[in-house]
This record gives C-alpha cells, structure tokens and sequence, in this order.
C-alpha cells in the first residue's frame, strides 16, 4: 500500500525532476498534470483506476507522476514494440534518468530478463505472459500499468495480465482515448479489465486548437461510369441470390452492408448445403466486384490495378476466375488502366492541398487505408516539392522508430501511413491531419485527429467522395464519437443538421 498521504510529499518528489526534455509549453501544463496525478493517486487507494483523455492530453505524464509518487516498483504494459522505448524516453525526458529502468520484449536475451531488480519495465503483455509461465517473473510489482487499456477484450494478452494483476491484488492504472462507444460497452469493458473508476482528463489547453474541414469531392465521369458498369455486375449476383430465395435481395440499389453480408451468410447456413455453397459463391463474387468499386471510387486507380495484377491475378477460386473472364469487368479494368490518375477528383485535392493548402514549413501526417495508396500518394506529394515517408504494417518497429524520429525534428515534411500508427505508437505534434482514407470506426478517428492541434493550432482535413460509400464512413465514425463522449459524460458539440438527396444507382442488370 501508499505510505505517502501528503500531498507536499509528491510534489517535492516531482519537483526534484529536471524536465530537461520538456518544451516551455509543456512546462506550463505540469500543474494541471500534478493536479490529476493527485486525483489518480486518491483513486488508486480504492481500487483500481482507468484514465480517459484525448491523444496528447498527457495520460502517460500523469501514469508517470503516479509511478514516481508511489515510489515502487513498476509494470509499465504497451500493446506495440516501438511505444515500450517512447514511454521510456518520455520518462528521461521527465528527468527521471535517476530511477533504474529496462525494456524486456520478445527479442530480449535471456540473461537480461530481471523482471524484478528495477524500479521500472516497460514491455508487452506477450512477453510478460510467456516469461510469467516459464516462472521467470514474481507478481511484486507494486503498481502495473496498461496502456490502450480498451484493448482488453477476447484472448488478447491484456486480459490475462489483468485477470493475474486482480488475484495477485496488485492496483492496476489503464490509460485510454477511447473506452467504448456506448455505456454497455464501457461496462463490459470495466468487468474484463478489472478497472471500475474512470477518471476523464480534459485537454490541458481549454482553447479549442483542432479544427475540422471535411471537403467534398465530386464525381468524375470517369468514376460515374465506373460505377455503372460494375453495378449492373452486382446487381446480377444479387439477383441470382434472391433466386436462391434470398428475397431480400431483389432490390433498386445495388449495395449490401457488412451486417446484410452476415445475414445472408447465416441465414444460407440453414438452407441445405446446395443452396449453402451457392450463396457463399455469389457472397464471395459480390465482396470481390464491391472491393473494385470501392477502391476506384474512394482510394486510386492505381490501387485497383494492383489489387486486379497481383491479389486477384493470384486468386484460383471459382469467384476469382469467373471475374477475371467477365467481359464487362475485364472492360472496366482496361477503361482504369487509360484513366488518367491526376484527374481523380480525391487526387486532384490532395494534389492541390500538397501545393497551396498549408503554409510552408508546417509538417503533416495523411492517413490511407491502402498501402498501395499510400505509395501513390508519396510520389504526388514529392512532385509539388514536398519530402515524403510512408509507414505500412509491413515497415519495420526499428524504421517506424526512425521515420517518426524525422518527424519529430522537421527531417520529412509529410508522413503517409495506414492505421499502423492510429493507436498505440506516440507521434509527434504535427500541424494538420489528412484523411485521404475515412476512418473506418470513431476509435480509429479520435486517434488520427489527436495528433495535431496539441500545442498549436491544428487542421484535420477529410477528403470526402461525394458517395455513400464514403459519407457513410465519414458520418457514422462522427456519430460514433459522439456517442463515446455523450457515454463518458463529457459535452458534445452540436451541430446543425441537414438533409440531402442521395442519388440511387439502378440500371438494367446482367443476370449471372
């Protein structure tokens, strides 16, 4: 337990604290983090506590306030390799060099896994499990923290840890920007990591710093007629499943969601196996001839000729082979092929927002949700002057490390990435956010926002295809945020609706 009841005592232990890595900015906001320090500390003698704060509101500062206040030994838990060295920089830059540390992950050798002889470890929940099974670690840890603590769900590591920190009574310290998005779900989010006293941090600076532009682009005619062609495909494929006796299929518009996707596919499973493997054809042609579509209309054309040349190009299944000799989807990809990239109307902005939307000097990250994408997108941003670097999932923890290092000192000016950096890895402050790609949940849009408008002004950009495909995504990650914060007791902005005509997409189909 806390021998330290006074609050003089933990100040006088953080002011022993050189900050030397601290900006002047951040210098000014250690009041407000000691403020909440205090609070967490109070809580931790309760139970367990979870802190709920925006990206850059300074959760880990507090966690490491808490840490030194405490004056134990510490279980420092991250979710991805290269955050386990960011914490710990963060911790020297607090000045707190004094205090023994180690970083023990998976590739660690063996002979340097003292678990117990440092007052702080940073690693993963995978490699805390596997060396507590080879009886390598002894539960003495005074306090173990969980970072992106809403990860604990299923089998994920993070469970277990949490599940052996409550047996052991060890107090637990989850930190967190996105909780859940409805109050069921942050219930059960409580039950399963142990943790029931959420304490919701608000950004240190009151002045609101972020600001949204979603712009809307709309369609050429290259992807109008595009779309039509391949429509009229898939509105075939829906109709042989209606002629299957899924009714629901016979429909004006040609496009199911993932939830109609599932139905389908649950309901095929009670209706014979004939009926069954027919449906899961059709199910399989159909998520094929939607992921062209989709990546014409929302991504590139380059990106399409990929998936066309290599994935599909590959694929020996009987959907795969029937698409590739469909005469109308072999002529929309030869119609691609002769399109000029420049004029598709989400490239034509970002090509613009490259040359003219942002004063020179400021540094910005654009998120896609295609690596392919991504790798376009560089070269259009080189060519208007810019130096450019692209994260992926296949991009090494070691040259992610280096490429946010660049960042950081103004080495790169744009850094595209995929959802590889949304959550668990701490980027730099940077002065705007691209959205070429919509976020896909409101976890994955509080993430990309919170990069920017930390301690300056920020803009987060949204490149929107006037489409359902794309307003859809767009406004349903920004009911969703809504919702978390509405769940979390924190206010939500309100805005003015509007209403508008959605065009339908009907043509004559060609039956399959």
């Amino acid at each position: 337990m806390n021998y330290l009841d006074n609050t003089s005592v933990y100040r006088t232990l953080w002011s022993r604290l050189s900050y030397g890595g601290f900006s002047s900015t951040q210098k000014r906001y250690l009041p407000f983090w000691y403020q909440w320090s205090y609070k967490v500390l109070e809580g931790l003698h309760g139970g367990n506590v979870g802190i709920v704060a925006e990206t850059g509101a300074g959760k880990t500062i507090i966690a490491h306030l808490v840490s030194i206040a405490r004056f134990s030994r510490v279980l420092f838990l991250v979710p991805e390799k290269v955050l386990a060295s960011q914490h710990k920089e963060l911790f020297l830059a607090m000045g707190a060099d004094t205090y023994s540390y180690q970083i023990i992950l998976g590739d660690t050798e063996w002979k340097r896994r003292q678990w117990n002889e440092t007052f702080y470890t940073f690693s993963t929940p995978q490699t805390f499990l596997a060396d507590y099974n080879r009886w390598k670690v002894s539960m003495d840890f005074d306090l173990i923290i969980i970072d992106e603590f809403h990860k604990s769900v299923g089998n994920y590591a993070y469970v277990f840890c949490e599940h052996l920190a409550s047996l052991h009574e060890i107090p637990l310290l989850g930190l967190s920007a996105s909780p859940g998005k409805t109050v069921e779900d942050i219930e059960q989010l409580k039950k399963r990591s142990h943790i029931d006293n959420l304490l919701v941090v608000p950004n240190p600076e009151q002045e609101k710093k972020r600001f949204s532009y979603p712009y809307t682009v709309p369609l050429s005619k290259e992807l109008l007629y595009i779309e039509k062609q391949l429509l009229s495909v898939m509105g075939g494929v829906l109709v042989s499943l209606g002629n299957l006796g899924f009714r629901s299929c016979f429909r004006s518009s040609g496009y199911l969601t993932y939830k109609e996707i599932t139905i389908l596919q649950k309901t095929a499973k009670k209706m014979g196996k004939y009926v069954y493997y027919k449906a899961q054809y059709y199910i399989a042609l159909y998520q094929k001839l939607t992921h062209i579509l989709k990546t014409a209309l929302t991504e590139t054309y380059t990106s399409v000729l990929s998936y066309w040349d290599g994935t599909l190009a590959a694929d020996r299944s009987k959907s795969g082979m029937f698409l590739k000799n469909h005469a109308t989807v072999a002529h929309v990809i030869s119609y691609i092929r002769n399109c000029d990239e420049s004029t598709h109307p989400k490239v034509e902005r970002f090509a613009y927002l490259m040359r003219k939307g942002y004063v020179a000097g400021i540094v910005g990250i654009v998120f896609v949700n295609n690596k392919v994408t991504g790798y376009r997108l560089k070269d259009i941003a080189t060519a208007e002057g810019k130096r450019v670097e692209v994260i992926t999932g296949a991009t090494s923890v070691k040259q992610q490390h280096f490429l946010l290092g660049q960042l950081a000192h103004r080495d790169i000016d744009v850094l595209i990435a995929t959802s590889v950096i949304e959550e668990g890895v701490s980027v730099p402050e940077v002065g705007y956010i691209i959205n070429y790609s919509m976020p896909l949940t409101e976890i994955s849009r509080i993430q990309r926002g919170g990069r920017t408008g930390r301690v300056g002004y920020g803009a987060i950009d949204y490149i929107i295809l006037d489409h359902p495909l794309d307003m859809s995504m767009f406004h349903a990650s920004r009911r969703g945020v809504e919702t978390m914060r509405a769940s979390l007791g924190m206010p939500v902005e309100k805005r003015k609706q509007t209403s508008r005509k959605r065009r339908t997409a009907s043509d004559q189909y060609q039956l399959l």
